[in-house]
C-alpha cells in the first residue's frame, strides 16, 4: 500500500496530463518513476510503462541545450507524432489511475 501523498501526486500528475498543464513526454516519466519507485503493479501503467520505453532518448529540458537544432526537430517530429498516436489510450490510463487513487 502507498501513502497518500503519493496517491495525491499521482492523481495530480494525471489530472495535469489530462489538461494538457505539463509537458506530456515529463509527465509519463514522472509517473513511471512513481510507479517504480514505490513497484507499483497496475495494469494501467501498461501504456505509460510502453510510452516511456519508445521515448527514453529523447532528451529532457535540462540536455536539450546541448543538442544539434536539426536533430531535435527531427526528434521532436518523431516524437510529437508518437504522442498524437499514444495519447488516448495513456489519457484512459490516467482516468483509471484517478478513479483508483483519488479519495
Amino acid at each position: 500500500m502507498i501513502n497518500r501523498p503519493i496517491e495525491s501526486e499521482i492523481v495530480n500528475l494525471c489530472q495535469s496530463l489530462l489538461k494538457d498543464e505539463i509537458d506530456f513526454v515529463q509527465g509519463c516519466r514522472d509517473l513511471n518513476s512513481i510507479r517504480f519507485s514505490f513497484d507499483l503493479k497496475d495494469e494501467e501503467f501498461l501504456p505509460i510503462i510502453g510510452f516511456v520505453s519508445e521515448v527514453d532518448d529523447y532528451p529532457d529540458s535540462d540536455v536539450r541545450k546541448h543538442f544539434n537544432k536539426e536533430l531535435l526537430a527531427k526528434m521532436d517530429e518523431e516524437v510529437s507524432f508518437y504522442i498524437s498516436e499514444i495519447r488516448p489510450v495513456v489519457v484512459e490510463s490516467c482516468r483509471h489511475l484517478i478513479e483508483k487513487y483519488k479519495k
